[in-house]
C-alpha cells in the first residue's frame, strides 16, 4: 500500500514534486524498474566443487524479467492492496460527509491531496469567503448577478466534487464578444 495506485484498470504510481504530483500509468518496463528499485530478486545457482570448497548453491541477483513485471501488473489490477485512486489534487477538497481532505492519501473518497508548501499553515476564514470569490472574478465582464453566481458554482464544484455522489453540473462558458477573457476566467476559477 502506498506504492501502487489504480485508476479504473490502469495501475501506476504518483510522481512529481510536492504541489505538482500526478498519476502515471506503469507499463512492463516501468514496473521492472520499480521492482528492481524496491527489492532484490534472486535465484539459486549451483556452484561446482573445487579443490578448496564442496559443491553448494549460491544466491545471485536476478533483475526483474518482463514476464514477471507483466504478471505483477495484471495482479495489481484486482489486488485489494492496491489503492483505488479517483483524484490527485493540489488544492483542498471536501470528501464524502463534507470532511476536509488531509494531506496525502485519503481512503474516504480515494483522493490523494498533494498539499503545496504555501497552503501548509493556511487557516480558512469563512467570513471573507465571498470577498475572495469576488476578487477572483472582479475583472471579468459578467452579464448579470446570475452569471456571477454560476461562476461561483463552477469554482465550488471543483472543491466539493469528491463529496458529491452522483452527477454534478456541466458548465459552458459563453460570451457575447470575442477576446473578453473566457479562457482566462476558466483558468483562474478552476
Amino acid at each position: 500500500p502506498g506504492t501502487l495506485y489504480r485508476v479504473d484498470e490502469n495501475v501506476g504510481v504518483i510522481v512529481g514534486e510536492s504541489g505538482h504530483r500526478e498519476f502515471k500509468t506503469l507499463n512492463e518496463n516501468a514496473m521492472r524498474i520499480l521492482v528492481d528499485g524496491s527489492m532484490r530478486l534472486g535465484r539459486w545457482v549451483k556452484v561446482r566443487a573445487t579443490q578448496s570448497s564442496p559443491a553448494h548453491q549460491e544466491l545471485v541477483f536476478q533483475p526483474c524479467q518482463r514476464d514477471l513485471a507483466g504478471l505483477i501488473l495484471e495482479a495489481a489490477r484486482a489486488s485489494a492492496y492496491v489503492r483505488e485512486l479517483k483524484l490527485v489534487v493540489s488544492y483542498p477538497v471536501f470528501l464524502p460527509g463534507l470532511k476536509l481532505a488531509e494531506p496525502g492519501w485519503n481512503e474516504n473518497g480515494g483522493v490523494f491531496y498533494d498539499q503545496p508548501e504555501a497552503l501548509v499553515n493556511l487557516k480558512p476564514n469563512p467570513d471573507r469567503a465571498l470577498d475572495i470569490l469576488d476578487d477572483l472574478v472582479i475583472d471579468f465582464p459578467l452579464k448579470d448577478e446570475a452569471s456571477r453566481q454560476n461562476v461561483y458554482a463552477m469554482m465550488l464544484t471543483m472543491v466539493c466534487r469528491p463529496a458529491i455522489e452522483g452527477p454534478v453540473p456541466f458548465f459552458l462558458v459563453l460570451a457575447p464578444l470575442e477576446r473578453t477573457g473566457k479562457g482566462k476566467m476558466i483558468d483562474t476559477t478552476l
